[in-house]
Formats: structure tokens, sequence, C-alpha cells
């Protein structure tokens, strides 16, 4: 590495923060705020007056801990998102975002990638839609929850 490296060490090292350094504590929070209005719909979101539609009580029937994916407009690598398959629906939690849940009624349809993992369309009133979720074994719990092979994927 040279002298004047790229990223943390060349920024604390290198240079003198000055300003930077107390705005974190602001920054930061203005950031996953943003996230969340890319996951949620505008009035589910932290700045909408509507509550999001809870978990179910019951386990889930299947999950995929600590993985990335996509909801709507936020992408991310591990460990961002965890994936639920209840009964009910398909739930998730997002660090920093929160949980979100989109019962089956609004699920459209699923879809397989080319390099693993499966899209899902919905119409759901609080989360954007697609989600993109990289666990084949959730693909095959949530297309036998919506039906088998007669929903479209």
């Amino acid at each position: 590495m040279g002298s004047r490296s790229a990223g943390i060490y060349g920024f604390a090292h290198d240079r003198d923060p000055g300003i930077l350094v107390p705005l974190i504590p602001v920054v930061l929070p203005a950031i996953f705020l943003v996230f969340n209005l890319m996951a949620f719909k505008f009035p589910f979101s932290v700045f909408g007056p509507l509550q999001r539609t809870p978990f179910p009580p019951d386990q889930p029937l299947q999950s995929a801990r600590a993985t990335g994916g996509a909801i709507g407009l936020l992408r991310a690598s591990a460990p961002f998102f965890s994936w639920h398959i209840f009964r009910q629906g398909l739930g998730f939690s997002s660090f920093g975002i929160g949980k979100g849940f989109i019962p089956t009624q609004y699920i459209q349809r699923t879809q397989k990638r080319w390099f693993g993992g499966f899209t899902v369309w919905h119409v759901s009133p609080e989360v954007r839609s697609p989600l993109v979720i990289p666990s084949a074994s959730l693909h095959q719990a949530l297309q036998q929850l919506l039906g088998g092979p007669s929903h479209p994927s």
C-alpha cells in the first residue's frame, strides 16, 4: 500500500478529519432513513403515518438469515437481510430498516434467477417490488405455499 492509500486507513492517517467526525452521528441515521424509503412505500416508511403489517405470531416454516438481496430500490449484500416464509406469506427483516411482511394474496409471481435465488413480484401496498432473495430453498418453500407449479414462475 502506498502512503496515500484510499479508504479508512488513508482517511485516518493522511488527513485531518476536521468537521467530518462530528457529522457521523447525523449522517449515518440519515442514510438509514433514505434506505427505509427505498424499501417501503412512503405511507409505511418511517416518515409515513401508517404501521406496517407485523410478522404472524407462529414460527416461520423456513428462514434464511444474514443474507443479501433486494427490496424495491434497496440492494445489499450479506448480512443485511433475513428472509422468512410463514404460512400466511413472506417476511423479511433488514438491519437498520425494520421488518416487512407480504401476505400470499399480494404475491403475483416468482421467477428463478440465472445465478441462483429468485425474484418475487408483488402488489403489497406497504413494500416496494420486486424482492430479490438469494435462497433457492426459500423459493421451493414459497412455491409450495403459493400452490405449487400452478403458480406462475
